[in-house]
């Protein structure tokens, strides 16, 4: 963190995670279209787009970015123009993606961050934006009702429920019931599978090996001692966000980055409702470097770099 502010690799490493995480989705958009394959290049045909990655954890960091992008894009007076230009369609290019992922929890994690982010940058372009990503992504819900195998439209929910959805209500289920059998322990960290097996009985289930839910895992395995300290982590990690963005002048560099962290945070809480996301080690390290973004700037010496960025972020002139 301290090398990323004191030694201008903040911005390059913003850009350039930027850069890596568009062209994967450019690589996205190949399979959906059929794939590509001309000499040693293959890109197969995926219907749930992934990448170079699993789906879900290519949607799992794909939302990470759209909230940290969005959040810098919403800085005003950034010079030179062709930067906000880039950002807009960086998050453009990411927000189709995570749509053809077809992976509703992202969904509700993005949602989760938006709204987040709506709250502290308080804007009616923001919510007006917000608003626009939210109703895009439930008319795609409707138009398409029935993607592979699982029902992504809310009408569709109230006639059957799909087979990927019944199956986290049962493993919620028996993650419960493992808890309260082993409260202060749990099964431990590798038996789950084993434990959740013995109580699925005529219940059908796509999997038993986790319980798509990052605090009902952390429950059934690890008891209230692994529980409470795993949630104060997250009060420490957000208390320290908050800290940043007091500490920050409003609408500089630094502020925006404390504010993307609390959204992506927020957004990754959500999304652990849902999904074992914490337990990806990609989704995590992506988790890492945004927060890496935001508390760098408390080791950052007043350089060259703080300064001109306090110089690219002058209010306009409203002479």
């Amino acid at each position: 963190a301290v090398n990323l502010a004191s030694h201008r690799m903040r911005e390059t490493a913003f850009w350039v995670l930027l850069a890596s995480t568009t062209i994967s989705c450019l690589v996205a958009f190949t399979q959906r279209a059929g794939g590509f394959d001309v000499w040693f290049i293959h890109v197969g045909e995926k219907h749930r787009v992934e990448s170079t990655l699993y789906t879900m954890t290519f949607a799992g960091i794909l939302y990470q970015m759209i909230i940290l992008n969005f959040s810098v894009a919403l800085r005003r007076s950034v010079r030179p123009l062709w930067r906000p230009a880039i950002l807009w369609a960086g998050i453009a290019i990411q927000f189709v993606a995570i749509i053809m992922t077809v992976t509703r929890g992202a969904w509700v994690g993005l949602f989760a961050g938006l709204a987040c982010v709506c709250l502290l940058i308080r804007s009616k372009t923001v919510l007006a934006l917000s608003a626009a990503a939210v109703t895009i992504i439930v008319v795609f819900a409707f138009v398409t009702v029935e993607d592979t195998g699982r029902f992504i439209s809310p009408t569709k929910f109230t006639e059957k429920i799909d087979i990927h959805a019944g199956t986290r209500l049962v493993l919620w289920d028996i993650a419960w019931e493992l808890f309260k059998e082993h409260p202060f322990l749990g099964v431990g960290m590798g038996d789950y599978s084993i434990e959740a097996d013995k109580l699925v009985g005529e219940r059908a289930v796509t999997t038993t090996t986790d319980t798509h839910n990052v605090y009902l895992q952390v429950l059934a395995t690890r008891g209230l001692v692994g529980f409470v300290p795993f949630v104060i982590f997250w009060v420490v990690v957000l208390r320290s966000l908050f800290g940043r963005k007091r500490e920050s002048r409003k609408g500089s560099l630094e502020w925006h980055y404390a504010v993307a962290a609390i959204g992506v945070t927020v957004a990754i809480m959500f999304g652990a409702l849902t999904e074992n996301n914490i337990d990806d080690e990609e989704v995590f390290i992506a988790y890492m470097f945004i927060l890496g973004l935001a508390m760098s700037a408390r080791y950052a010496p007043l350089n060259a770099d703080s300064t001109s960025a306090r110089e690219d972020e002058k209010p306009p002139d409203r002479s």
